[in-house]
């Protein structure tokens, strides 16, 4: 008489449990993949490992000067197309004390004129994205050497149409502001 216990038949667990011998061979067998289990955790434990150390040794680097130039360019232009003209002015480079008041007057009213019309023709500014930068060396007057940044920015307006657009920038006094 065969019995089922759990779906197998008691010839199916003879079978199944074999011999001392056979287990021998099956037990020799489960250490081997337990070694090689083992080794192969040890392999992707240290693969692991050495990733995470080239990750953070990467991620530890300082900006670049494009980076940093970018960066302070795609804020500006964020400003700007936010309607916080007095910010995006407070990028230039010429936005000092010596600055004339009038002068400053005339600049706000031309940033706040084109916002206006960015918003009436292109149904305002969706997105500033950088697109590249080319950093160079700025000679001044004095002959000191100023690091300067041509940014490449894409604008997106609402209405679909982007421009692209150049940003001057210069370094000044561990600033970046546009040219």
């Amino acid at each position: 008489m065969i019995t089922s216990i759990g779906g197998i038949s008691s010839r199916e667990r003879g079978r199944l449990s074999g011999s001392s011998r056979e287990r021998g061979r099956l037990g020799g067998s489960i250490s081997r993949c337990r070694a090689c289990f083992r080794a192969c955790a040890v392999i992707i434990i240290l693969n692991s490992q050495f990733l995470i150390l080239n990750y953070l040794t990467s991620c530890s680097s300082a900006p670049t000067a494009e980076e940093m130039a970018s960066l302070a360019a795609k804020g500006y232009y964020r400003h700007l197309v936010a309607g916080e003209v007095e910010q995006y002015i407070e990028g230039r480079a010429d936005a000092d004390s010596t600055m004339p008041a009038d002068y400053r007057e005339e600049l706000l009213t031309a940033y706040k004129q084109f916002v206006a019309r960015m918003n009436r023709e292109h149904a305002g500014v969706r997105d500033v994205r950088i697109m590249n930068a080319k950093a160079d060396t700025l000679t001044a007057i004095d002959g000191t050497k100023l690091p300067y940044v041509n940014v490449f920015l894409v604008v997106c307006f609402g209405d679909s149409t982007n421009e692209e657009i150049v940003v001057p920038m210069v370094s000044r006094d561990g600033k970046w502001r546009m040219k």
